[in-house]
């Protein structure tokens, strides 16, 4: 990522430009981003980046991605004032209001509107259980007896909620909200857009108050101010504690993972040993 100052404006009327440039290893989530700039631009969506140019060619070699710099510090939602919550909370709202018809039309997909919870559980709980903690035995001599016994429980609570009837809402989404939020006094921006894509707006705002650690007073404060412009789904708002559930999970094994990985460091083993057990205590807690 490179940021680009000009004492004037450029032809394109910036000052101050993004490029993104990727490893092979992201080629995707770069033209994946200059498709979602696309439909946020078709759909009126402000105070996001305004693409000026993308191309993936063999002549550059790698794909490059032009945008517009906006926002200018970094924030996170405990640190923004009542002003800056609401302005994001309508922000986060508009953007939950999209439907996936210009996503569909972008990126050549058929996503629906609507979905049941089997349908948005399937491939998560392969994401946030089973894949994790599959490689989390592989690479342990002797698996921990706590951890074994909560993947045996999230596997029950998958099979109890994909028989849950009802549909949720499926709308556009960031897909990672937590860490790409940038402020200009009270205006709120949003960047990093490249995970976007049709989702369920309830469970992006779950992963967004767990990664912020907001409490719950924090997250109704919130959730009152995104209420004024958009309405949150009844069904969504019962499946929400039980969806935060696998979060939990896939950050407590991520911590077990990570300490078997630096178990030979002593200094890091000891900061990831006590990460894990935080973790586990917390998803331990959930379930009592």
């Amino acid at each position: 990522v490179y940021k680009i100052e000009t004492d004037e404006d450029m032809i394109v009327k910036a000052s101050e430009l993004i490029v993104r440039t990727s490893l092979e290893v992201s080629d995707d989530r770069i033209g994946s981003e200059s498709k979602v700039l696309d439909v946020l631009a078709e759909e009126g969506i402000d105070r996001v980046p305004r693409k000026i140019y993308f191309e993936d060619s063999e002549f550059l070699g790698q794909p490059v991605l032009a945008q517009t710099f906006i926002g200018d510090q970094d924030i996170e939602i405990g640190d923004m004032n009542h002003e800056q919550k609401d302005n994001f909370a309508e922000m986060l709202a508009n953007l939950h209001s999209i439907s996936p018809e210009s996503f569909n039309e972008a990126f050549d997909e058929d996503e629906p509107e609507k979905v049941s919870m089997e349908y948005e559980l399937e491939g998560n709980f392969e994401k946030y259980s089973r894949e994790p903690f599959e490689e989390y035995v592989e690479k342990v001599d002797k698996v921990d007896e706590r951890v074994k016994s909560l993947f045996e429980k999230q596997k029950r609570l998958f099979d109890e909620m994909i028989e849950s009837e009802g549909f949720l809402p499926w709308r556009m989404t960031h897909g990672d909200p937590s860490n790409n939020v940038r402020a200009s006094k009270d205006e709120i921006f949003m960047i990093d857009w490249e995970l976007s894509r049709p989702g369920v707006p309830r469970f992006e705002l779950v992963y967004m108050f767990r990664h912020n650690n907001m409490d719950e007073e924090a997250r109704e404060e919130f959730l009152e101010l995104y209420r004024q412009y958009r309405s949150t789904s009844d069904f969504a708002d019962r499946k929400a504690e039980k969806w935060e559930k696998f979060l939990a999970f896939n950050d407590m094994i991520w911590a077990a993972k990570r300490k078997e990985r630096v178990k030979d460091m002593d200094e890091d083993a000891k900061k990831y040993e006590k990460m894990f057990e935080k973790r586990l205590n917390e998803l331990e807690e959930m379930w009592d």
